[in-house]
């Protein structure tokens, strides 16, 4: 199922996923949870909120029930989701009951997985504080030596000077953050990318251009994040505006 979405079959992958979980009912609870989170996932990924949040509510109410308790990936789920309807306080909360649950089940992966989740919505509440969540999520995971989330905590202290109008300080993080990623997280190339054009539109108009158009390339083979992809559009296109191709960008 995992292969349909991340190849592009992004209907076929949700049909067979549909399927799964009308025949939940054969499996047992812990089953039944564990599978209605993972088939979660991937609907949050591709946008729809609701079907994963029902999804979500049917997990959460079977282990209420036969009083299991619910993975570390449930609340990294529901932290998506919740910032898929920007409820920033609702991420911060699911995100921070993830990371006790993850603490106490000596889940180190999730752990960090739930730190990067929630900084865009630490970064839109507490914009002061964004740039130490960052630090301290590096911290951490080079302490866990968990590398993947070591690339992903750079890309998001690029993201904080990206923000800030220092796209230098910028560029640094996410050209680390890139080489460390390396193929295996297509997520963090696509996101520095569009970060990294978001921060020089203002002062460097081809530099954007140029971000953006590889983020958009990156993201059409891995059909991972097509948020991204609107939004890589969207600054070609504010960039067109301000260098006399209007006609172009309104296409």
């Amino acid at each position: 199922l995992a292969l349909s979405v991340l190849a592009g079959l992004a209907l076929a992958g949700r049909r067979r996923l549909e399927e799964l979980v009308s025949v939940i009912d054969a499996l047992d609870p812990a089953e039944r949870v564990t599978t209605l989170v993972q088939a979660a996932e991937p609907f949050s990924q591709q946008g729809f909120a609701m079907r994963s949040a029902a999804l979500l509510s049917q997990a959460r109410d079977i282990a209420v029930f036969h009083g299991i308790d619910l993975p570390p990936f449930f609340y990294y789920v529901t932290g998506s989701v919740a910032e898929l309807d920007n409820r920033p306080h609702e991420v911060i909360a699911a995100c921070t009951e993830g990371i006790a649950v993850a603490a106490r089940v000596s889940d180190d992966f999730y752990g960090s997985a739930l730190r990067t989740r929630m900084w865009t919505s630490v970064a839109k509440l507490t914009p002061h504080l964004a740039l130490e969540h960052a630090q301290a999520t590096l911290r951490q995971a080079t302490t866990d030596g968990l590398d993947v989330f070591v690339a992903v905590a750079h890309m998001l202290i690029g993201m904080h000077h990206a923000f800030h109008r220092r796209p230098a300080e910028a560029d640094a993080e996410f050209e680390t953050a890139i080489e460390l990623a390396g193929v295996a997280l297509p997520q963090v190339p696509i996101a520095a990318k569009v970060a990294s054009a978001e921060g020089h539109r203002h002062s460097a108009t081809a530099r954007s251009i140029q971000a953006a158009r590889e983020a958009l390339a990156i993201e059409e083979r891995a059909d991972i994040m097509p948020a991204l992809r609107v939004l890589a559009g969207d600054l070609i296109a504010w960039s067109w505006t301000r260098t006399g191709r209007a006609d172009d960008a309104a296409l």
